[in-house]
């Protein structure tokens, strides 16, 4: 939307105002922001469509946080990304988290949550057909300022179903089934 100039001049940026009661936040931003997101492998492309969150800091000094720069930075950091490839999504967290310093100048960290399905077709135990497995990807990125230098720490992650336990736990289980079989009246091989 488009304003008369002459009323922009009349407006206040609250955002830039200071507040009647000063305190800093630690995450204000953005939630469930849905895209597209293209990864590029070694045997071609992976197309992604993850949810993101996005947060910056506010300093006590500043009443608000201009929100609109958050999903403009998601959108930027992906245009910029059907030009130059993206090919780790961990990467791509941190990218838009130093964009977000960018937008956000008074801002002292930024942060980036991503998680998408995949889902993997692969061969099931024992058999010859194929099964459909979801996975979740998980990435995120924290990018903090110290005056002009940026740092960035960037984590992956996997959430995946699935059952694994211990040597100890296994040898439990085993000794625990033996125990129940020869109770019923099974014995040697059969317990085998």
């Amino acid at each position: 939307m488009t304003y008369p100039p002459h009323l922009l001049s009349q407006m206040t940026d609250l955002q830039e105002s200071p507040p009647k009661i000063q305190f800093k936040l630690t995450r204000v931003g953005v939630k469930n922001l849905c895209t597209q997101l293209r990864i590029q492998g070694k045997n071609g492309s992976v197309e992604l469509f993850p949810s993101v969150e996005i947060y910056v800091d506010l300093p006590s000094t500043r009443r608000g946080v201009h929100l609109s720069r958050d999903p403009e930075s998601l959108h930027d950091v992906i245009e910029e990304g059907t030009r130059n490839k993206v090919y780790r999504i961990e990467d791509f967290c941190e990218t838009v988290a130093r964009s977000l310093l960018k937008k956000h100048d008074y801002a002292t960290r930024a942060e980036v949550y991503l998680e998408s399905r995949y889902v993997i077709s692969r061969q099931a135990p024992g058999q010859t057909f194929y099964v459909k497995e979801p996975y979740d990807l998980l990435a995120t990125a924290v990018a903090t300022r110290n005056g002009k230098n940026v740092t960035a720490t960037r984590a992956i992650g996997a959430r995946v179903l699935g059952f694994t336990a211990c040597p100890c736990t296994q040898e439990l289980l085993k000794t625990l089934t033996r125990d129940r079989l020869k109770k019923l009246g099974y014995e040697g091989k059969k317990i085998e």
